[in-house]
């Protein structure tokens, strides 16, 4: 954005483009399966330098309940959630990038509603691998054999299908309820450069007992079903040009 009028604009960082801009940030639901995908929720984000002023929080609406704090964009899909499972929408996992997979409270409400997870999160998270000790998730990728990856397609992407090798690490279950674990899913880039950051991804999973291999790197692929759903909205909808004044 070029103004200052935009209701939630501010200088910020957005994945758009990697670095700080002058920009609205929102967060989006998407819903995701076999037959396609659809943008099903969205919260927009409000930056301390916005939502911590009165004057133009009063100019563009924003009702008391957002105005004069800054609500994280953790606890914005915290809501958005649980307005999906209020809704009864059919699902069986959450996915989302590492923004959300470091909010305790996202996975906290989706363990305590009885669904799973497939969070990525980053290489200095920490998981606890044995009981009572915890490690950064970067730490174990030397604890797998060679024998311990596998090449597995994730699905369809961009250019074809997207294939990786996979390692699959279970966690300690302290706390998870009976029938319910967790584990740590290591997938490596085999076009990234050997030991630079980008060659290793981690996604922090819970899920059923007897729970296969197969089926959370599916869930791990569904997320690029949310690309296609921005690409499709921006495309048709124009979901990056508009210019809200008002909440």
């Amino acid at each position: 954005k070029k103004g200052c009028h935009t209701v939630g604009v501010a200088r910020q960082y957005t994945g758009v483009t990697g670095q700080v801009e002058n920009c609205q940030v929102s967060v989006h639901a998407a819903y995701v399966s076999c037959r396609g995908q659809a943008l099903v929720d969205a919260e927009l984000y409000l930056p301390k330098a916005f939502a911590l002023d009165p004057q133009r929080c009063a100019e563009a609406g924003v009702p008391p309940e957002r105005a004069g704090r800054v609500i994280t964009k953790g606890e914005l899909a915290v809501r958005m959630f649980h307005r999906a499972v209020a809704a009864g929408m059919p699902f069986g996992y959450v996915a989302a990038d590492e923004v959300y997979g470091r909010c305790p409270a996202l996975r906290g409400a989706i363990e305590q509603a009885g669904y799973g997870y497939v969070l990525e999160v980053g290489s200095d998270f920490r998981v606890s691998h044995h009981p009572g000790d915890t490690s950064r998730a970067d730490a174990l990728v030397g604890e797998v054999p060679r024998w311990g990856w596998e090449q597995r397609c994730q699905g369809p992407g961009a250019k074809g299908l997207r294939t990786h090798a996979w390692a699959w690490i279970a966690l300690d279950p302290a706390g998870c309820p009976d029938g319910w674990a967790r584990s740590l899913l290591i997938r490596r880039d085999p076009d990234a450069e050997p030991d630079g950051d980008e060659q290793y991804a981690y996604f922090l999973c819970y899920h059923r007992r007897g729970t296969t291999l197969t089926e959370l790197i599916g869930v791990a692929g569904r997320r690029w079903g949310i690309e296609e759903a921005f690409a499709i909205t921006k495309s048709e909808a124009g979901l990056d040009e508009h210019q809200v004044r008002r909440w």
